[in-house]
């Protein structure tokens, strides 16, 4: 078993994964309130929660295995997504923290990494997807989906994208734009376009979901970003 950082190996560096982490699932975060008159309390759903992983590697190294060891952190601080070869899905992390580190026989070092990560798996060699009319695409995720959506244009003026419910406005004035619902951007290459669009950033439920777009929009890419809790 392999470990992955943004799909690079970490045994070709000399690390290797002692064993897998347990497969976590993200808590709710929820507030309780309390209302008067009402038996028990009600409860706010607010998002979910960051969710810790632990690896644990061992380095073999018979020259210096300290010098081993820093080159080895300074891989796995690396990329900004992590998996290993039996997995069929990423985690994203957002901090990562390094265990005490011990060392036997002067040879071999042991450690662990504590990766903070997304709520979210997210699944591994999903395919963009290109519409040039109006359909459905199915999530065959397990939550929804905050996907990236590139909309290209036939020309300048107004091109509206319409996915199930929500409907987007741009002002089209470039070749294209990128609509980023996770991080709630629309920009061109590095500009930020935000103020060429109008309406809410697009979700994908769970199944099936009805895109549609008129105007000066002729196509459109998806990178769907499926996830599983």
């Amino acid at each position: 078993m392999d470990f992955l950082i943004n799909n690079q190996s970490a045994e070709k560096q000399g690390i290797y994964l002692v064993d897998y982490p347990d497969i976590l699932t993200a808590e709710q975060n929820t507030t309780f309130y309390s209302v008067s008159g009402r038996d028990g309390s009600m409860a706010q759903d607010e998002g979910l929660q960051d969710v810790n992983y632990t690896f644990k590697f061992a380095i073999y190294n018979f020259s210096d295995v300290y010098q081993a060891y820093s080159k080895a952190i300074s891989f796995l601080k690396s990329g900004n997504y992590v998996s290993t070869d039996e997995w069929s899905f990423n985690l994203y992390f957002n901090h990562i923290q390094i265990g005490n580190a011990t060392v036997d026989k002067g040879v071999i070092l042991n450690f662990s990494v504590v990766y903070r990560c997304r709520p979210l798996k997210y699944l591994k060699n999903i395919q963009p997807i290109t519409l040039t009319v109006s359909g459905t695409i199915n999530n065959i995720g397990t939550y929804k989906a905050l996907p990236s959506i590139r909309v290209y244009r036939s020309g300048a003026g107004t091109g509206t994208l319409k996915v199930n419910s929500d409907t987007i406005t741009f002002d089209m004035q470039k070749d294209f734009y990128d609509v980023d619902s996770y991080l709630m951007d629309c920009f061109y290459q590095n500009t930020n376009m935000n103020a060429y669009m109008s309406g809410v950033f697009p979700e994908l439920k769970v199944g099936s979901n009805t895109i549609s777009f008129t105007g000066t929009i002729s196509k459109i890419q998806i990178e769907p970003r499926w996830v599983y809790l």
